[in-house]
């Protein structure tokens, strides 16, 4: 955040002030990456004995029309 704002704005003692309000900001405190947890632990592809004995396909719709 300081470094967002320090292209645009410079006040005496910014950097004290923004972590200030980043300590008592209820927002950032949530997001902070201490307080985010994984779901699950991460678990490794299967691989397959054979070529072709698993296929997946992606749908993309929605997308514009190009010329």
């Amino acid at each position: 955040m300081y470094h967002d704002l320090k292209r645009q704005y410079y006040w005496i003692g910014m950097k004290n002030d923004i972590m200030a309000f980043i300590a008592k900001c209820l927002t950032f405190q949530k997001f902070k990456i201490e307080h985010q947890h994984l779901d699950r632990l991460l678990q490794p592809l299967v691989i397959t004995v054979c070529k072709w004995d698993h296929i997946t396909t992606d749908f993309v719709s929605g997308l514009l029309p190009t010329l």
